[in-house]
C-alpha cells in the first residue's frame, strides 16, 4: 500500500507533468494498476487467512503485481529514462522520504 501510495503522489504526477501527449495514457493505466492491487490487499485484509480464498487472492495480488511490474519496466521506466538525472535524483529523494514519514506515520 505505501509503495503505491508514493507512486500515486510523487512518481506518476511527475512523469504526467515531464512528459506530454502519448504518456498520459500510460500514467492513468499505471494509477488503475495501482488501485487493483489497492483493492485486492484489501480484500485480503477482511479474509481469514487459513481460508481457501485467500489463497487464491494472494495467487491474484502475485498476478497483478507481476503485471504491474512488467508495465512499469516496459511503459513507465522509459519513460522516466528521458528525464534529466538531476530530476531523478529529486523524484528518488522526495519518495524516498515519503517513505519513511509513512512509515513513522505507522509506528505512531
Amino acid at each position: 500500500m505505501m509503495h503505491a501510495q508514493v507512486e500515486e503522489e510523487i512518481f506518476y504526477p511527475e512523469i504526467r507533468n515531464l512528459m506530454f501527449g502519448i504518456e498520459v495514457p500510460k500514467v492513468n493505466e499505471a494509477y488503475h494498476h495501482d488501485q487493483i492491487v489497492k483493492d485486492i490487499l484489501n480484500q485480503i485484509a477482511a479474509i481469514d487467512p487459513i481460508s481457501n480464498e485467500f489463497d487464491s487472492r494472494i495467487a491474484e495480488l502475485r498476478q497483478y503485481i507481476d503485471h504491474h511490474v512488467r508495465a512499469e519496466e516496459v511503459e513507465m521506466f522509459p519513460i522516466a529514462s528521458r528525464i534529466s538525472a538531476v530530476q531523478l535524483e529529486e523524484i528518488g529523494r522526495r519518495m524516498h522520504d515519503r517513505k519513511m514519514n509513512l512509515k513513522t506515520q505507522m509506528a505512531a
